[in-house]
């Protein structure tokens, strides 16, 4: 490990004692250690053994000149950033030039002044300290981004498990019928896996559907749990109960908004934007209520109608009265939910808010119906990508 300065050790080698003694009486004067070698070969093999934190090198010795020395340092991966400073009588630039190429960081001319020499020593171990503290912050750095790189792959692995897990536990049951054919499209944001939108197609009985559609402020876990909640008290809590009596989208709505509005009274800024409504083929009726959640398009003959109605969101006050409304169906009609993530986008412009009713188009294609929609949404805001969770929920009637 690396001493700091004055208890360094520096190494001295020349083939001149006097030239040794005196480099060593001057650096011990300041607190140094000092290793003294009259030959090159001498002080590469201590180095070996010792490896000391500066060099003081002479040019001029038999047998390994101290350019050898030199290299034969730089060349061993254990000794190469050890700095070496040349001490020598030759003062001419290709001597300097040729020690710089051999990996030296500094050469003093003799005879030399002790202040510039004990000057220069100062200055590379402190350049060695600091190079040797980056290195160790550096890689302490890394330890911690490679800590941090494997919490975000765990983390990311979880989020992928309760983004699936999401889906299974959204994922309705759908019944088809003669008169009607269901398609779901979700979609949460790319890099959160799991999502706020909430979606559910429940059988009521023969040929009577009741349609959810709801979006939970914010993105992620947060608002994915609590998607989690809305499925597991709809069904038990209310239409299971509803199932023997007609089921009012208006007064599901204004249970849902008390219980929920009980549920997140602990928390700070989460509501709920919801759209509920019973899809009646015996009947040819769509009978609906809305908790500000996008309006419904319907589709008929290739003309859009947006079904408009709203209300307030879902848990922030309580009581609120919703009302509803009732459209008439008939086959061919295509009825249309979705959540705002795929009206509502980042264009290289800014926010941009696309009319819902140019997005939407008769079906040609059952089967790619949903991603022509989504394309489309694309390509008419200029946005490369979606950047809110996104639910479509289409009733194709026949």
């Amino acid at each position: 490990m690396y001493n700091e300065a004055p208890t360094a050790t520096i190494m001295v080698v020349d083939d001149i004692p006097a030239n040794l003694k005196l480099l060593e009486e001057m650096l011990q004067r300041q607190g140094y250690r000092v290793m003294q070698f009259p030959r090159g070969a001498m002080a590469l093999k201590a180095a070996t053994k010792n490896p000391p934190d500066l060099i003081l090198l002479d040019v001029m010795m038999p047998e390994m000149d101290g350019f050898e020395v030199c290299q034969r340092l730089k060349a061993d991966e254990s000794l190469k950033d050890i700095p070496v400073l040349f001490i020598s009588a030759l003062d001419d630039t290709d001597s300097k030039l040729k020690a710089f190429s051999k990996g030296g960081l500094d050469y003093v001319t003799k005879p030399f002044q002790e202040a510039e020499v004990l000057a220069r020593v100062k200055t590379h171990l402190d350049l060695r300290r600091m190079r040797k503290e980056l290195e160790s912050n550096n890689h302490k750095l890394r330890e911690i981004m490679e800590q941090k790189e494997q919490q975000r792959k765990a983390l990311e692995e979880e989020l992928q498990w309760a983004g699936e897990m999401q889906k299974v536990l959204l994922k309705p049951r759908i019944t088809d019928s003669e008169r009607v054919k269901f398609l779901v499209s979700y979609r949460p944001v790319t890099s959160l896996y799991c999502g706020g939108d909430y979606y559910d197609v429940i059988y009521l009985s023969k040929d009577r559907y009741f349609l959810l559609l709801g979006d939970v402020s914010g993105h992620g876990v947060k608002a994915a749990l609590i998607t989690g909640i809305l499925k597991a008290i709809i069904y038990p809590e209310y239409v299971k109960e509803a199932l023997t009596r007609d089921l009012s989208p208006a007064d599901f709505l204004s249970w849902l908004n008390d219980r929920m509005h009980f549920e997140l009274r602990n928390t700070t800024g989460v509501f709920l934007t919801f759209l509920a409504g019973v899809l009646d083929l015996e009947k040819k009726t769509f009978r609906y209520a809305n908790a500000g959640q996008n309006y419904p398009i319907m589709i008929r003959k290739n003309e859009n109608k947006e079904l408009a109605i709203s209300g307030p969101g879902i848990g922030v006050f309580s009581p609120i009265n919703y009302r509803e409304e009732t459209v008439d169906i008939q086959p061919g009609d295509v009825l249309n939910l979705f959540t705002d993530g795929l009206t509502e986008l980042d264009c290289p412009e800014g926010k941009k808010t696309l009319d819902a009713s140019t997005i939407f188009e008769a079906i040609q294609d059952a089967e790619n119906y949903h991603n022509r929609i989504l394309r489309k949404a694309l390509d008419t805001s200029g946005a490369s990508d979606f950047t809110d969770d996104i639910t479509l929920l289409t009733a194709m009637i026949r």
